[in-house]
């Protein structure tokens, strides 16, 4: 009986030391690829936030061809303070082509969040993808 209760005691306690260590974790809501194209867009909904959070967005793009040639990518949303936010990244054939970030956003719910994309020097190719995680 005793090595029963001392069983049961240090599994109740293994449990109780272990069960508040859950880490926060990141769930994707939106994922997107682009391959070879070279349209330009305004405000294309990207998604519509349904839970107060935050959220963590990751891109990347490149250019395919022309010397001098640059794309700019901006997402937009209306932030928790009712402001209007944007982040672009661009990516052009004069550096290395590409571009990428990474940054955390907290939008309204209900309020959508965009991407536009502009081309200077041309209309290139280019090859894009991002990601959008919530909080959990």
């Amino acid at each position: 009986m005793h090595k029963l209760t001392l069983g049961a005691l240090i599994l109740l306690c293994l449990w109780e030391a272990t069960s508040w260590q859950r880490q926060p974790q990141w769930r994707v809501v939106v994922e997107q690829h682009m391959t070879h194209v070279n349209t330009i867009f305004k405000n294309n909904l990207v998604f519509t936030p349904s839970k107060t959070g935050l959220y963590r967005m990751s891109a990347y793009c490149s250019v395919d061809g022309t010397q001098g040639s640059q794309w700019n990518f901006e997402f937009s949303w209306t932030d928790f303070a009712g402001q209007l936010d944007t982040k672009t990244v661009s990516c052009g054939s004069l550096e290395d082509g590409q571009g990428t970030f990474v940054f955390v956003f907290s939008p309204i719910v209900g309020t959508p969040v965009y991407l536009s994309s502009n081309s200077q020097n041309g209309e290139p190719t280019y090859n894009g993808a991002f990601t959008i995680e919530q909080l959990q």
